[in-house]
């Protein structure tokens, strides 16, 4: 995600209770950075291409999910899997990482 560690404040997966007031939602992974940031990812292990409906869930988790005043909300999507053409045509996520690329460079690193 190019964060710091050291501007790392908090990061957990995170659940959010549904209410009278607010919807529920689950967030794979949020993290909070001292730039009144949060990172909220989510992961796909599909195999299935991931196609664009991805986008409306996320736009979705997002609507729901009750951030402190101030913060941005910046949605990640973490995959192992293909992911269309159309979800990185449609610049929604502010980063798409493939999970295999680590995966690959950590078997890679032990040889």
């Amino acid at each position: 995600m190019e964060v710091s560690g050291s501007d790392i404040v908090a990061d957990n997966p995170y659940f959010q209770r549904s209410t009278t007031r607010k919807h529920g939602c689950q967030i794979d992974y949020l993290v909070q950075t001292k730039g009144w940031n949060l990172f909220v990812c989510e992961f796909k292990f599909n195999r299935r291409m991931i196609g664009i409906e991805i986008i409306s869930e996320m736009t979705e988790k997002l609507k729901n999910f009750s951030a402190p005043k101030g913060f941005a909300k910046i949605p990640i999507l973490f995959h192992l899997g293909e992911v269309s053409s159309g979800v990185h045509d449609a610049n929604y996520f502010y980063k798409i990482i493939d999970i295999g690329d680590y995966l690959e460079d950590t078997v890679n690193h032990k040889n």
